[in-house]
């Protein structure tokens, strides 16, 4: 993997990277995408576990803090 240069600038090659929240490879994949989405609304569930099975707080509120942390931070992942 080279790079290329361009006007005194020197460009790195690189397998992947994040543009726009994304992540690009150069097969156009979108596999690595989704394990990331999947990956980050794992820990937002696991992070907020404890408050999920609290009986102090209400079903409505449960389910509010569900859709706003956890699949806010998972996305759309049928891309």
């Amino acid at each position: 993997m080279g790079g290329i240069d361009i006007t005194q600038t020197h460009l790195e090659q690189v397998k992947s990277f994040k543009y726009l929240g994304l992540i690009v490879n150069r097969n156009n994949s979108i596999e690595e995408e989704i394990k990331g989405r999947i990956s980050l609304g794992n820990k937002a569930f696991y992070a907020n576990q404890d408050l999920f099975k609290s009986k102090l707080l209400a079903r409505n509120s449960k389910l509010w803090m569900y859709k706003t942390l956890v699949r806010q931070t998972s996305g759309n992942i049928c891309l």
